[in-house]
């Protein structure tokens, strides 16, 4: 008994240690975009249950986990598997079952448009798309569907699911994320709070829900990035402040990285990047905040958290003031008319010309003000 008790130990152990790694080393973004459907070579054929496809390649080498893969299987249940193994053709939930799977939607489904591969882009950065196109989460009906793309990216080693569009009838309950090996080296997400707000599972064999109302919208983007860097240091902006139309130096460190800078705290499009503790000019229009990820060329690593740094500019116009409205209009001789104008944060002055002229008084912005032409009369603000 106590043999076994110390088996148990060692094997929790074990369990918590496979997990730390696969979580430490890939950094989780959910973002919403664009689906674009692509042509490609079929692999797998139109409206095949429980089957897989021939030992494909990728079209370059693929680092996961890393792990250098060159070729894969699919499989008609929603999800790939990175060599030359064969997943089998029963294997429906693979996260907690089958090394090195890649799963956008695991069940036991059935690829009713079949599944198709298509290679993008030159070297060093070409593009894996893999789509099921009418995926059924279920291989008995055609209600609960979906086209979605497995993409796997050279150079950055980033695997990325593009959902399309959808038909949802039924409850199910498939697999959504990533494997290695052993098996508990994974990194899953479940999505009881909605797919958008997805967060990372509990465990291996954790599901995500697929409902009338839960259901990735199309567009939806889960990327996988390998991470484990530290967040860049001594994040800062010179000057701090600057006048309208001024410039400020942003610098950060993170020793033998690429510093990539954004306006986002995650996702987005990078605005440019510097090497460490060097300058990158930025002129911004307004206060802006930017962001700093740290950025390894060589192993496609970035730091999974941005540090913030912000440049305050001061000295700018206020916005012209829009929706302009006078309420009631027309009105009688002597009657009032109330003035209204939007310029957000701002007061609202009322003129009786174009150019100088007298002012007739403020408002907050959205707020009215009270007239009483005599006659037929135009303000300005």
């Amino acid at each position: 008994m106590k043999k076994l008790f110390l088996l148990s130990c060692l094997l929790i152990g074990s369990l918590v240690g496979a997990n730390a790694q696969l979580l430490a080393n890939y950094c989780f973004r959910q973002s919403a975009g664009t689906f674009s459907s692509v042509g490609g070579t079929t692999i797998i054929a139109a409206t095949t249950n429980d089957g897989v496809s021939a030992t494909t390649s990728i079209g370059f080498t693929f680092l996961y986990n890393g792990v250098a893969y060159t070729q894969f299987i699919a499989s008609s249940n929603g999800y790939i598997r990175l060599g030359a193994t064969s997943p089998g053709t029963t294997q429906y939930f693979p996260l907690n079952s089958t090394t090195n799977c890649i799963a956008f939607m695991a069940r036991d489904g059935r690829a009713s448009g079949g599944v198709t591969y298509f290679l993008s882009g030159s070297a060093p950065n070409r593009v894996l798309t893999i789509q099921y196109t009418n995926y059924d989460l279920t291989f008995s009906s055609t209600a609960d569907r979906i086209t979605a793309q497995i993409k796997l990216y050279e150079g950055t080693n980033v695997v990325e699911f593009v959902y399309g569009p959808s038909t949802r009838s039924t409850n199910f309950a498939p697999q959504v994320g990533l494997n290695g090996n052993p098996i508990n080296d994974f990194s899953n997400r479940t999505t009881a709070g909605g797919w958008a707000a997805s967060v990372a599972g509990g465990s291996n064999a954790a599901t995500a829900t697929w409902s009338t109302i839960l259901f990735p919208a199309s567009g939806l983007t889960f990327t996988w990035t390998p991470g484990n860097l530290a967040s860049p240091t001594a994040v800062s902006a010179t000057p701090a402040t600057v006048a309208c139309g001024g410039s400020s130096n942003l610098n950060a460190t993170s020793a033998g990285d690429t510093i990539k800078w954004y306006t986002v705290a995650t996702g987005g499009v990078s605005i440019g990047s510097s090497a460490s503790a060097a300058n990158f000019s930025v002129s911004p229009g307004g206060t802006t905040t930017y962001f700093a990820e740290a950025f390894n060329a060589a192993t496609g690593r970035i730091s999974c958290t941005r540090t913030a740094v912000t440049v305050t500019v001061t000295g700018i116009a206020p916005s012209v003031p829009t929706g302009l409205t006078a309420t009631p209009n027309p009105v009688c001789p002597g009657s009032t008319s109330n003035l209204t104008a939007t310029s957000a944060g701002n007061t609202i002055r009322w003129y009786d010309a174009a150019v100088g002229g007298t002012l007739l008084g403020t408002s907050a912005s959205g707020a009215n003000f009270a007239v009483v032409p005599l006659a037929t009369t135009t303000y300005f603000c």
